[in-house]
Formats: C-alpha cells, structure tokens, sequence
C-alpha cells in the first residue's frame, strides 16, 4: 500500500492560523485532540476537510486535505506542494521561490504529463524521495524526527 498524500512545505514558519487560512485559502477551526503525529497525518483515512500542520522556526510542514492545492502561495521563501497518488500513479509537484513557480513537474503512469522550468526533480527521479529530503532540509529535522512531530489539527469550517 502507497501513499496518497497532498503535502505543502516551507522554509518560511507558518506559526498562526490565520497564515494558514490564507495560505490554502479556506476558514478553519481547531481540532480538540491531542496533537498527532506524522502517521496520523498523512493518513489516507482520515476524514474530509481535515489540515494538519507542523513549524518550527526554521519552516513549516502542512498536510491538507487530499488534492486540496495551496490557493495562495508565499511571496517570500521556498515553497513546495505535491500530491503523491500511488493508487492512480500519479505525482504532483510544483516549486516556488518567492512567490513565483519555478518547476511544476505532473506524472501519471510513468510518463510525463505536464512540465515547467529545470532542476530539483527530473522524470526519472523518485519524485517522493527528493520531496522527503526537501522537508528535512526545511524544517530542519532528521527522517527519523519528522515520525514524532507534533502536528497541530485543523478543520474546515
């Protein structure tokens, strides 16, 4: 069993929710729960309309709701989105640096079906992998601390 997934990541700290709320462009409302971990937050069956998000001073890590995109994306820092679909085989990726697309790179079966700008991901790389290496580059935590973050919980409101 594979991941689907749709993640954002940053090297800018998205610490209220209010920047989030801007950021994915929805009202959300606190979740009362304790705060979950990586598993639970990229879990695929996890209800409708549910955002997770982790910062830390170095960046922020965000799990929204599946195939949700950002709706408005940072205009300073890196920013990443992807969507990593195993079931479909389909990977979504796009790359911003302050504010502007930079590399937008879309898979299905394999092949490629939509590409923009050069570098960070070509077609023949594990599109998950590089994603992975990113996140621990921007949050600045080992593979092995994003397992045991403490993500806060939101809903759609």
């Amino acid at each position: 069993m594979g991941y689907n997934i749709t993640g954002y990541a940053t090297n800018v700290s998205i610490q209220n929710k209010e920047d989030l709320e801007t950021l994915c462009g929805v009202q959300l409302s606190d979740l009362e729960s304790e705060a979950p971990a990586y598993e639970e937050a990229t879990a695929s069956f996890r209800e409708d309309g549910q955002f997770y998000i982790y910062a830390n001073d170095k960046g922020s890590l965000i799990f929204p709701n599946f195939g949700h995109l950002a709706q408005n994306i940072p205009s300073s820092g890196e920013f990443i989105q992807f969507i990593v679909s195993d079931v479909s085989d389909t990977h979504y990726f796009e790359m911003y640096n302050n504010g502007e697309l930079t590399r937008k790179l879309i898979l299905t079966d394999g092949e490629v079906a939509e590409e923009y700008g050069e570098g960070f991901i070509e077609g023949g790389d594990e599109l998950f992998e590089k994603v992975w290496d990113y996140i621990q580059e921007a949050i600045g935590v080992s593979e092995a601390d994003v397992m045991e973050l403490p993500f806060r919980a939101y809903s759609i409101v």
